[in-house]
C-alpha cells in the first residue's frame, strides 16, 4: 500500500463563479508523487485520488490524466475531470530586501486552474487538510492501492 499526503485546494472561477475542489500531493521529491493523479467531480463535489495504470502512464502526461479521469468516472458513476494549470501567479520578488524582510512577505507561487465548466481562470481561494475537507462535507475517493496519511 502506497501512503500519500497532500492538501485539498478550493478553487473559484473568476468567470462563472463555480467553486470546486482538487487535491495536490506533497512529497520531499518528485519521485514521491510520480504516477499519482487526481480528478474532480462537480456533481457531487468530490475529488478522486489514485495511481495511474501502466497504460495511463505510458500515454503521456495529458492523455494519461484524461484516461485516469475517464476510468474514475466509470468506477464511481460520476463525471470526473483532470484539471489543468495553465499558469502560476508568482509571489513578491523581494528584490532589494534583506532576507529577514523577504521572509515576512514571502508567498509561494499559486496555481491558476482552467475552470472545467466554462474554461475561465480559477485561482485557489483556500486550502485544507484532507480531514478538514471531509469535516466540511467534502468527499475524497481513494482509488487504486494508495492510502491517505
Amino acid at each position: 500500500m502506497r501512503r500519500v499526503e497532500g492538501q485539498v485546494l478550493t478553487i473559484r472561477c473568476t468567470s462563472c463563479s463555480s467553486i470546486f475542489p482538487t487535491f495536490v500531493f506533497s512529497g520531499d521529491t518528485d519521485m514521491a508523487t510520480a504516477g499519482l493523479e487526481t480528478a474532480t467531480s462537480l456533481e457531487p463535489t468530490s475529488v478522486a485520488l489514485g495511481e495511474l495504470t501502466a497504460d495511463e502512464f505510458r500515454a503521456g502526461y495529458e492523455s494519461g490524466r484524461t484516461l485516469f479521469a475517464e476510468r474514475i468516472s466509470r468506477q464511481y458513476g460520476a463525471d470526473f475531470v483532470a484539471l489543468s494549470v495553465p499558469r502560476w501567479v508568482q509571489g513578491p520578488s523581494g528584490e532589494g530586501l534583506s532576507l529577514e524582510e523577504f521572509r515576512k512577505i514571502f508567498k509561494p507561487a499559486s496555481p491558476v486552474y482552467d475552470c472545467p465548466r466554462c474554461g475561465g481562470e480559477a485561482p485557489v481561494i483556500s486550502q485544507q487538510s484532507p480531514a478538514e475537507f471531509l469535516e466540511t462535507g467534502g468527499q475524497l475517493l481513494v482509488a487504486s492501492s494508495i492510502a491517505l496519511d
